[in-house]
């Protein structure tokens, strides 16, 4: 297992990688000494500096199949963009599941490469597992304005 940690300005973000592939990805709202990781934080700090607008890195999940297809289809929520709950439930088939769409965000251990934080509540940013100081951040980082539909 190996371990990279970049410093951003909310904070750091550190990537495991184990056997060639990311599996986790951590936000800390404090600074930790930075460790390299090439291809893993080569592309998160061309992301965080504008220069990325999606990630072409091997990953591995193991969540339920629900999960895996949310979050396989919150993939394709474009850059600068983002959906409410709802909105994700109806396109992903699923009409009466903005909860469950939730819940299934929810157990993302790989925030900003599968965006979950292009997801908001129909009022306001509803929830993000790295908080909501993080979701904020990434959203106008992006450039996504909310409420402007």
């Amino acid at each position: 297992m190996k371990i990279g940690i970049i410093n951003v300005p909310l904070g750091s973000v550190m990537l495991t990688v184990e056997n060639g592939k990311l599996i986790s990805v951590k936000l800390f709202k404090k600074t930790s000494p930075e460790e390299k990781m090439s291809p893993f934080t080569d592309q998160f700090i061309e992301y965080f500096s504008g220069k990325r607008k999606e990630f072409d890195l091997p990953y591995s999940l193991e969540l339920p199949e629900f999960s895996l297809k949310v979050l396989e289809f919150i993939k394709s929520i474009p850059y600068g963009s983002y959906l409410t709950y709802k909105q994700v439930a109806e396109r992903f088939g699923k009409p009466g599941a903005a909860r469950a769409i939730g819940q299934a965000m929810g157990r993302n251990p790989l925030p900003i490469l599968l965006p979950c934080h292009r997801v908001v509540a129909k009022k306001g940013l509803g929830g993000y597992t790295g908080g909501l100081d993080w979701k904020k951040y990434l959203l106008n980082l992006e450039g996504a304005i909310i409420g402007a539909e």
